[in-house]
């Protein structure tokens, strides 16, 4: 794009299906997928609606599910990516029995269960410098009374939401910042591109924490079952290994049909002191394991140490050919 060629190059650009041009990072909204699990546990643990203890079975006939594993408690269920876990801890959430009726029980608790996840940033623009930030979609009771009419619908309704599927949408910048989040034990610093301004450092809401209302101690659970996602054999995300550092992270595998599923993997490192945070969304890729996960190890280590160790991962995504969907 620079030099008397950038007109017809600009053109060709804008033209490619791919949309390379289009900053999928702040205007990309797409379905988390099972990266969506933490805030599911750090909201059911603010809540007191489960402890790390919980063991929920893995019933695979209401809801899918993948891997040898079938009643775990949260560490486990994080580490496997359970599905009937994960469904399980929104319900308790969302139809608590404050309500006689199931359907103002749901309504009430869909409420709640929102106000706690755009805690988190979700639903909102996170306060950035950035130009034209997607807040996404974190649907609450007018939503779904817009669709399917006032007290028409319960959790067996909507429980796709409770594993990152369905209505639910953020962009691969509200991804990040989650592990940051998660890596700070439960606070953030608005995303921002200008570090500084002149000699004044940088704008006062940029050196502010927010706080996204759910204690640290809760966050010792998730982020052991993080690191074991990634470091220990049955994780979903072992290609995301980096010899010496301890990573954290998620895979996330989301429904695109008809194209294959999308690769998605959110990490941060060093877990005890951390100093990246990062989200990686592979469209159409596949499993986030396999794609996404091995990306962000890559731009991890040579952030952290200025090297790639492992010539042969980088070398694997290097001459990754995208299939013709």
């Amino acid at each position: 794009l620079v030099g008397k060629d950038r007109g017809k190059n600009f053109a060709l650009l804008d033209a490619d299906p791919l949309k390379p041009l289009y900053n999928r990072v702040t205007k990309g909204a797409y379905r988390p997928g099972s990266i969506f699990k933490m805030v599911q546990a750090l909201a059911a643990l603010q809540g007191e609606t489960i402890s790390p203890q919980t063991r929920i079975s893995c019933n695979r006939s209401i809801i899918g599910c993948h891997g040898a594993h079938s009643y775990d408690d949260l560490r486990g269920a994080i580490q496997h990516s359970c599905n009937p876990y994960f469904r399980e801890v929104m319900k308790r959430m969302v139809e608590s029995g404050t309500k006689k009726s199931r359907f103002e029980d749901a309504h009430l608790g869909l409420d709640i269960w929102r106000e706690r996840v755009v805690g988190f940033g979700f639903g909102t623009d996170l306060q950035t410098d950035l130009e034209g930030v997607r807040t996404g979609l974190v649907p609450g009771s007018d939503y779904y009374d817009h669709i399917y009419g006032f007290q028409q619908w319960a959790f067996s309704t909507i429980y796709s939401i409770s594993i990152g599927e369905g209505e639910l949408l953020i962009t691969p910048l509200h991804m990040a910042n989650l592990a940051s989040i998660i890596a700070n034990r439960g606070w953030y610093i608005p995303p921002h591109s200008v570090r500084q301004i002149g000699t004044d450092g940088p704008l006062e809401k940029f050196t502010k924490p927010v706080n996204v209302g759910v204690d640290q101690q809760y966050f010792d659970v998730v982020v052991e079952a993080m690191q074991a996602v990634v470091e220990v054999d049955g994780g979903t995300a072992r290609r995301a290994r980096i010899e010496g550092i301890e990573v954290c992270g998620k895979t996330g595998t989301v429904q695109n049909d008809p194209l294959p599923d999308h690769s998605v993997f959110m990490a941060f490192a060093p877990k005890d002191d951390p100093q990246i945070a990062i989200a990686v969304y592979v469209e159409s890729a596949g499993f986030g394991g396999t794609w996404a996960a091995p990306v962000a190890s890559l731009m991890m280590e040579l952030y952290l140490t200025d090297s790639i160790s492992n010539k042969l991962k980088e070398k694997t995504i290097i001459e990754a050919v995208i299939l013709d969907n």
